[in-house]
């Protein structure tokens, strides 16, 4: 997507499920810095770390006491904000996220940079109107990088309103009025700078209802979501039992936040709260997206939750005991992680191995055709040359989710256009256990399988052929 213009790449989100500032961001990081893969990374990389620093600047501003006589208070912040980066560091969850090239570590960095701009509008009488710029600026960011983001948001404008509204004295409705004027100001901003997604979300959430590819929503898959909170995702297999146990304990948490009575307690039990249960009301009600990392904005307020209970321990002692136990837990969780990542990229040779075969038996004259679009957008990341690489396009149209959003027209090879092509050779890229399924060219009558290759990748298995036009 990043390869397109400004203007093509807002044109094409609208047949994707994401809004397009994370495209744009990826597109300037790359004029930048390249587009290579590690480079690609970085972007996701240095968000992380953004996340980290702004999650410290957030819960320190969210608890610290402004009067120069509680000093046991800001001691207490500055140690919950220093555990909830601590927490969020070595989150296996949001460490991987870290290491993709996707739109969620933008999104958590924004939301830990969104709730520290809102504390402080909330909170502080002077720099007024430039804190709630700041704030309406970072609302804006988080809609238009991820839909999930709006949950946050709602959260923030709820929280906002109230805060400002019951501040005001008790007697004087105009006070009240006049405090809560900023949030429906910036309220406002932001649903008109949004405004123009509204149809394209609209649209894509009817694409979704249609067809997407999550499996359907039950007790069983809410507990193997709730198990990546903590495990390492997409490396080990995911237990019910250990995930329901965790939705157990995330619920308990909320309930104990709640009876600190502070106010940042609040924001984030509505913050989770309001992300988990319209969550669970559309999948129960149209189509299952319940997904552990569309809870990635959540999950990381949630470890902020979980820091501050933490910090609440009337126990010294005990105290620094969880803390160590829960860093220890989170840090055990991301090593493993580690391990099973170095593990698979000794024992499955991958994408990366696939393309360097490739390109080395490859004559200029030869054609590549992979068999559907999202194998074609991971193959050209590792192409050296691009010439002559395509997407076998059939009789049917490909489900929107395989990354049609970034095809060009060009970029297809038909069934005619195999019958029709001047070449003696075509290559075929093939994908075995991929999906619960396996993916073929297939290759029109005249055409003879004279070569193949495979290589294994941790998801499935892929399969060059080489096929050979045969002449009467």
């Amino acid at each position: 997507m990043a390869e397109f213009s400004f203007a093509e790449i807002w044109t094409r989100t609208t047949q994707d499920t994401h809004p397009p500032l994370y495209f744009y961001l990826l597109k300037s990081w790359g004029m930048l810095f390249g587009t290579s893969v590690i480079a690609s990374r970085m972007l996701s990389v240095s968000s992380g770390l953004l996340t980290v620093i702004s999650t410290y600047l957030f819960v320190y501003e969210a608890y610290r006491v402004d009067n120069y006589r509680t000093s046991k208070e800001n001691s207490t912040a500055v140690l919950s904000a220093l555990i909830a980066a601590l927490f969020v560091a070595l989150s296996p969850l949001q460490v991987s996220w870290s290491l993709q090239v996707r739109m969620y570590a933008p999104g958590a960095a924004l939301t830990a940079i969104s709730s520290w701009l809102l504390i402080r509008a909330i909170r502080h009488e002077i720099h007024v109107t430039r804190n709630w710029i700041l704030f309406t600026l970072s609302a804006i960011a988080l809609a238009y990088t991820h839909h999930f983001g709006l949950f946050i948001l709602l959260a923030q404008y709820i929280f906002a309103f109230g805060y400002r509204w019951i501040q005001a004295p008790i007697d004087e409705n105009r006070s009240r009025f006049r405090r809560v004027q900023p949030v429906l100001l910036s309220a406002l901003v932001l649903a008109l700078a949004w405004s123009p997604l509204l149809f394209r979300l609209l649209s894509q959430s009817q694409q979704v209802q249609n067809h997407f590819w999550t499996k359907p929503f039950d007790l069983e898959y809410v507990g193997k979501v709730f198990y990546q909170f903590i495990a390492p995702p997409r490396w080990s297999p995911a237990s019910m039992v250990i995930g329901l146990g965790v939705a157990q304990a995330v619920f308990l948490s909320l309930i104990l936040l709640l009876l600190g009575r502070r106010p940042t307690d609040l924001y984030l039990f509505i913050a989770i709260f309001v992300s988990f249960l319209v969550t669970i009301i559309y999948s129960v009600m149209s189509r299952n997206i319940f997904v552990s990392r569309y809870f990635l904005f959540a999950h990381l307020l949630l470890l902020v939750a979980i820091a501050v209970l933490v910090c609440r321990i009337p126990s010294i002692k005990l105290r620094i005991s969880t803390c160590i136990l829960v860093s220890g837990l989170l840090l055990y969780s991301c090593f493993q992680n580690y391990l099973r990542r170095s593990e698979i990229s000794k024992k499955y040779s991958g994408m990366s191995a696939a393309m360097a075969y490739f390109d080395s038996q490859k004559k200029p004259s030869e054609n590549l055709l992979v068999c559907n679009p999202i194998l074609f957008t991971s193959a050209i990341a590792y192409m050296q040359n691009r010439e002559g690489l395509f997407t076998y396009h059939g009789d049917e149209n490909y489900p929107y989710f395989y990354g049609n959003a970034v095809m060009r027209d060009q970029d297809y090879f038909s069934r005619d256009r195999i019958n029709n092509c001047d070449s003696k050779w075509i290559w075929t890229l093939d994908v075995n256990r991929w999906m619960q399924d396996s993916w073929s060219v297939p290759m029109p009558v005249g055409w003879k399988q004279v070569g193949e290759a495979r290589f294994q990748e941790y998801y499935c298995e892929l399969v060059f052929r080489l096929y050979e036009h045969e002449t009467e």
